[in-house]
């Protein structure tokens, strides 16, 4: 099955050299491009592509959204960040980039949380830790709100937001994302 797999990524990467060559400013081409690395887990020629579509069309907070999501994939975190709060300055309600900035930073207060839970009581790193968990907590939420306002029944959103509430122990917020949760589980 993987021999399979990468004869076709072989084809797939001539077919797309050959109409590079062909059509090297074709917009339509070229985001067929980065939808197909996308697709077949090519980061880079995704970047790549997505770069050029944005070039093209620089307000296409789509392309945007997906660039910041081929960088958050290659681990490029601050450009990940730059491109999400890019497509946000042009479409502040955009629920992808909203929903994806706030899940990276509720992914970073969870990476810090546990640093904090490998340290020893009264260390002298832990207050830092602590500052900057509130803080990564505080940007998702402002986030992940934003997403919640666009979509009141995006179940991971929802979850998210309960989760953060219940780590800065808000119970009151924590369950009307509770009871929210489940509405959704529950088709209402």
């Amino acid at each position: 099955n993987s021999a399979v797999m990468s004869e076709n990524d072989e084809w797939i990467k001539q077919t797309i050299a050959e109409g590079k060559k062909k059509y090297p400013n074709d917009q339509d081409f070229t985001i067929t491009v980065a939808n197909v690395s996308l697709m077949t887990g090519d980061y880079e020629q995704a970047e790549e592509a997505l770069q050029l579509a944005i070039q093209a069309d620089p307000t296409n907070t789509s392309m945007i959204y997906a660039l910041g999501n081929v960088y958050e994939k290659l681990g490029i975190k601050d450009r990940a960040v730059q491109s999400y709060q890019s497509a946000l300055s042009i479409e502040p309600n955009m629920f992808d980039a909203n929903y994806g900035l706030g899940v990276m930073y509720f992914n970073e207060a969870n990476k810090i949380q546990q640093e904090i839970n490998m340290l020893d009581f009264g260390s002298s790193e832990l207050a830092a830790l602590e500052k900057s968990h509130q803080e990564f907590l505080n940007e998702s939420e402002m986030c992940l709100v934003k997403a919640y306002d666009v979509n009141p029944n995006d179940y991971n959103t929802v979850s998210a937001l309960a989760a953060i509430y219940a780590q800065l122990d808000q119970m009151e917020k924590y369950m009307r994302m509770k009871t929210a949760l489940d509405r959704i589980k529950n088709g209402n």
